[in-house]
C-alpha cells in the first residue's frame, strides 16, 4: 500500500512536500525536486525552512489554516501552491503539506496572449481609422473584416460581408479577392462596381501570407468619384499656380533687331524702379513675355504675378 502511495505521488507533475508538526520534511516527491532543485535524500529528515526559503508551512502549524492558490517566486521560477494542515482524526495537527506547480510557462503564455489581443486591437483600431476602404477574406474566400470606410463606399455592413464570399459586394466585374487567392499574386489598378449603388472604384488587392502559407486577402478600395474630384481640384491648383508665376525672364528674349535690343534695355531700366509700366504693342508681339521679364528682374520678383486681361477693362477705366 505505501508503495502505490509513492507511485502516484511521484507520478503527479504536482510537487508536493510534506511536514510533521516540528516541520522536519517527511514527503518530497519527484516533482518538487525537479522544481527545487534539490534531491530527495537531502531534503528528508531536514526543517523545511532549511530546504525552502519563505517557505509558509510552518505558519500552516500555527494557524491551522489553508492557503490556496497563492502565487511566489522559487529560485528562478513562479509557482502557485496550495498549503494545508494535515489533521488526524480528532481534528488535531499532525502535519501540513504544500503542493505547487511552475507556472512559468503559463504566465508567459498568458503575457503573449495578451500582447496579442493588444495587437488585434491596435492594428484594427488603424484599419477602422484610415480613410481607405479595406476588406479582408479568408482563404476560403469568405469575408471575415470590412472598416467604416468600407461600407461608407459600397453601402454594406459587416453583417452582409462578414462570413459571406468574396463576391457579395461585386455589382459589376470580377472578384479581385478571388484572383489573388487563386494566383498568390497581387493585383492592382482594377476597376469595378460594388454595392447596391454600383459605386464605380479601383480596387488593389494582395495576398496574405504567413510563414508560406495563403491565409487570406486583402483589399484596398478607391472611390473613383473621388479620384475624379481630387484630379480635377488638382488641375485647378496647377491652373491657379500658372496664373501667379511669371515664367519668363530676359534670357527667354531673343533677337538682334536694334528696336528689340532697345526695348529690352529700357524694360530693364523699368524694372529697377517702383513704376508703373505701359507696355504696348500689336497681338501676338510679345507683351506678355516682356511683362514677365520686368516682374522677374525686379525686387518684386518673389511676391505674386497677378495676370489680368486688360482687353476685359474698359478704355477709360484703364
Amino acid at each position: 500500500m505505501k508503495r502505490d502511495i509513492e507511485l502516484v505521488l511521484n507520478s503527479t507533475h504536482d510537487a508536493i512536500i510534506g511536514v510533521d508538526t516540528e516541520g522536519t520534511i517527511t514527503l518530497f516527491n519527484k516533482a518538487a525536486q525537479k522544481l527545487t532543485g534539490t534531491d530527495e535524500k537531502d531534503a528528508l529528515g531536514k526543517h523545511v525552512a532549511d530546504v525552502i526559503n519563505d517557505t509558509r508551512l510552518p505558519y500552516i502549524l500555527k494557524t491551522g489554516e489553508s492557503e490556496l492558490n497563492r502565487q511566489q517566486d522559487l529560485g528562478s521560477i513562479k509557482i502557485v501552491t496550495n498549503r494545508m494542515p494535515v489533521k488526524d482524526k480528532k481534528g488535531k495537527i499532525i502535519g501540513a503539506v504544500a503542493v505547487f506547480r511552475d507556472i512559468t510557462e503559463v504566465i508567459k503564455l498568458a503575457e503573449e496572449i495578451t500582447n496579442l489581443n493588444e495587437i488585434h486591437v491596435l492594428l484594427e483600431a488603424i484599419i477602422n481609422a484610415t480613410q481607405d476602404a479595406i476588406s479582408v477574406v479568408d482563404q476560403n474566400g469568405l469575408g471575415v473584416m470590412i472598416n467604416p470606410a468600407y461600407t461608407k463606399i459600397t453601402g454594406l455592413s459587416e453583417k452582409d460581408v462578414i462570413g459571406k464570399p468574396a463576391t457579395v459586394d461585386i455589382a459589376e466585374g470580377e472578384s479581385i479577392h478571388m484572383q489573388v487567392l487563386k494566383t498568390k499574386k497581387p493585383i492592382k489598378g482594377s476597376l469595378m462596381k460594388v454595392g447596391p449603388a454600383r459605386k464605380e472604384v479601383l480596387v488593389n488587392a494582395a495576398p496574405i501570407i504567413l510563414n508560406g502559407e495563403l491565409k487570406g486577402s486583402v483589399g484596398v478600395i478607391h472611390d473613383m468619384s473621388e479620384i475624379a474630384k481630387l484630379s480635377d481640384e488638382l488641375k485647378n491648383a496647377k491652373n491657379i499656380i500658372r496664373s501667379l508665376e511669371a515664367k519668363y525672364t530676359f534670357d527667354d528674349i531673343i533677337g538682334s533687331d536694334p528696336l528689340l535690343m532697345s526695348a529690352i534695355d529700357k524694360a530693364k531700366k523699368a524694372a529697377e524702379i517702383p513704376i508703373t509700366v505701359l507696355l504696348r504693342g500689336e497681338s501676338g508681339t510679345g507683351k506678355e513675355i516682356f511683362a514677365h521679364a520686368i516682374h522677374n528682374e525686379s525686387e518684386r520678383k518673389f511676391s505674386k504675378f497677378v495676370r489680368v486681361n486688360c482687353s476685359a477693362i474698359p478704355e477709360t477705366l484703364l
